[in-house]
């Protein structure tokens, strides 16, 4: 069976189920959840920091399906690459689809109604994620340049009609965001071992410089005392007495 339609689950009327057993497998009732299509929450240019800030904000309470954020993603991306490029403008998704979507599947065909009556109240079967949304809830932001608004405020209503709820566009200063800092592992620890090198380096000749400084003043205090490196008194040279003569 292919994908529901989203009327199915645009409407809140009941209390989101989010749970799912991870640490405790043994408590985990459910089969299996299906992985989140939303590919990617932030795209774009995460280098520097955008002035301005054009963000789409619920209007009212619904379900967003992961499908129609990947949906949503792609139609604004698409439209701020076409404007700015790929380093023009930096966006970032809000939401994460927590909530199991489920499905009490009814078989139909000849004689369906003998075998299709099941529990009246029964679980159903994990078949998606989804996202509930609140008023005031901000879904997705896009940061631009300040001559970039008018731009920016049509990439953000292509996405409009990707999802079923009332939503507005609000524009406003951007808000500080943690800057990626793409320095490669390898020359970072280049780095660090050659610092170390050095250091170890510059250790070891003003050691072995002290050292010598060292010898040298102590070799001039036994020469003028008579006394050698070690505090001794140096023994008197013997005269050598010349050959055959007794």
């Amino acid at each position: 069976m292919g994908l529901r339609p989203a009327k199915c689950y645009r409407d809140v009327k009941q209390r989101p189920y989010t749970r799912q057993a991870v640490r405790v497998p043994d408590k985990n009732y459910i089969g299996g959840v299906p992985a989140v299509k939303t590919r990617q929450f932030n795209m774009g240019n995460n280098m520097i920091q955008f002035p301005v800030a054009i963000s789409m904000v619920s209007d009212d309470l619904f379900i967003i399906r992961d499908n129609a954020l990947e949906a949503l993603r792609v139609a604004v991306a698409r439209q701020l690459t076409k404007y700015f490029g790929k380093d023009g403008f930096y966006m970032r998704l809000f939401v994460y689809p927590h909530n199991i979507l489920r499905e009490n599947k009814v078989p139909t065909g000849n004689k369906a109604d003998k075998i299709g009556d099941g529990m009246s109240h029964s679980f159903g079967r994990p078949i998606g994620r989804s996202v509930r949304v609140t008023p005031g809830k901000k879904i997705f932001s896009i940061y631009v340049q300040q001559e970039s608004i008018e731009e920016g405020k049509l990439a953000v209503a292509k996405a409009i009609g990707k999802i079923n709820g009332r939503v507005k566009i609000k524009v406003h200063p951007a808000e500080a965001y943690p800057i990626a800092k793409k320095i490669k592992r390898e020359t970072l620890t280049d780095t660090v071992v050659t610092e170390k090198k050095e250091e170890a380096g510059k250790e070891a000749t003003a050691a072995a410089g002290t050292t010598e400084a060292g010898k040298t003043a102590d070799a001039g205090k036994a020469g003028a005392t008579g006394k050698d490196a070690g505090g001794k008194t140096a023994a008197p040279a013997k005269e050598e007495k010349p050959k055959g003569k007794k």
